[in-house]
């Protein structure tokens, strides 16, 4: 009885063995494969500590995409490279979650490498272990730049618009409709704010023209690909009444319609 309770302790105690070699083996490949994806990729990878101090680059990116200097790494600290404070609390806050759940997350930060030129980057943080993350960097100065600049020139569109002299909206043609822009004249003239206009839909307003004007001539529009005018007759929800000279644009996704009393 004791001899064959020693045996099968004996066989239990190989088949661990065996099991934990197994294991052992598979981890191996894992990480082996792992390193081989990473430096494949063509944009930096970068090993970051809870800390935020840059500890190596993980891959062999090219010359262009390679933003950080190599010699700096192991003591780069994150604090040094982000330009804005905030936008630095938000990438270490960033970094402590991804440590805690393990989650992936990806930001924006604005850097200032060695050579003095300040970089946007796209940085996807990866959990790694307790105490590390890995960090893919992807350079997009450019497009970010160009998002910017087209902000600015919404913006500065949008003033215009929001001072014209004449009643002027605008909607998203592949949104059923949706309000982007309803001016000061709009207002004026309609009888009613913005606030609830913007952000809703064409149907939540037929009760202003029940006979389906607005939908029938926004596809006129749609269809044709050109500008066209209207005149029709109107009584606002104060019972002014108006003879409208409408004329509508599509711009884009967009469409634009103009509107003034004849």
């Amino acid at each position: 009885m004791l001899v064959s309770l020693f045996g099968e302790i004996q066989v239990f105690l190989l088949l661990s063995i065996i099991f934990v070699g197994f294991l052992y083996w598979i981890n191996r490949k894992y990480k082996s494969f792992n390193k081989q994806i990473i430096k494949a990729i063509d944009i930096p990878v970068y090993l970051i500590s809870k800390q935020g101090i840059v500890l190596k680059l993980l891959n062999e990116p090219t010359e262009k995409t390679n933003l950080l200097p190599l010699n700096n790494l192991g003591k780069l600290d994150l604090r040094n490279l982000v330009i804005d404070a905030k936008k630095y609390q938000k990438h270490i806050a960033l970094l402590q979650k991804v440590l805690e759940t393990r989650v992936s997350a990806s930001l924006i930060v604005k850097i200032k490498v060695e050579s003095g030129k300040e970089l946007y980057v796209s940085v996807r943080m990866v959990y790694l272990n307790r105490e590390r993350v890995i960090a893919f960097a992807r350079n997009i100065t450019e497009s970010e730049t160009q998002r910017q600049e087209n902000e600015k020139y919404r913006y500065f569109l949008e003033s215009i618009l929001e001072n014209l002299p004449i009643a002027t909206t605008v909607k998203d043609k592949n949104k059923k409709g949706l309000y982007l822009i309803w001016n000061k004249k709009a207002s004026e003239m309609i009888g009613i704010p913005a606030e609830k206009i913007v952000g809703h839909h064409e149907s939540e307003f037929n009760h202003l023209m029940p006979d389906n004007f607005i939908r029938e001539t926004d596809k006129q529009v749609v269809e044709t690909g050109l500008p066209q005018s209207y005149i029709k007759h109107f009584s606002n929800s104060k019972g002014q009444k108006y003879t409208l000279f409408y004329m509508k644009q599509s711009v884009f996704k967009r469409c634009v319609k103009l509107m003034q009393p004849c």
